[in-house]
């Protein structure tokens, strides 16, 4: 899912010097890499089929700014779980790259399946449901 804007530079930021410091941990042909993408195109999809039920522009704001807001916590929990939030040196070990690659996919499919759940009727009316 592609969003702009300044959120996802500072979220992008934080994981790519993780990333890029885990990088040397993760063989280049891992499988998570795939099953990642493959979850990002289920999750960018669901996405755009919230948001064309959104009528308004006002609407379609309030819900691209919570995914973007969604993608900031989500790249904050798998640095956090994988050991990269206080830095990668300061706990050898910890920071690995498949506990980080785990995360994403559990919380991007998580993700995938609350906006799935989502049904949106009327102008400006989306609520949970059960499927």
């Amino acid at each position: 899912m592609t969003i702009r804007g300044g959120a996802m530079i500072k979220a992008g930021t934080a994981v790519m010097a993780f990333l890029l410091l885990a990088g040397a941990a993760r063989a280049a042909d891992d499988p998570r890499l795939d099953n990642l993408a493959a979850a990002n195109v289920a999750l960018a999809s669901e996405y755009k089929s919230i948001m064309t039920q959104q009528r308004s522009p006002r609407d379609k704001t309030a819900l691209r700014d919570l995914e973007r807001d969604w993608i900031a916590y989500k790249d904050k929990e798998c640095l956090f779980e994988s050991g990269g939030a206080d830095g990668v040196a300061q706990r050898p070990g910890m920071a690995l790259w498949s506990n980080y690659a785990d995360c994403q996919l559990r919380v991007t499919k998580a993700r995938t399946q609350e906006l799935k759940g989502m049904e949106c009727a009327g102008v400006s009316v989306c609520a949970l449901h059960s499927r």
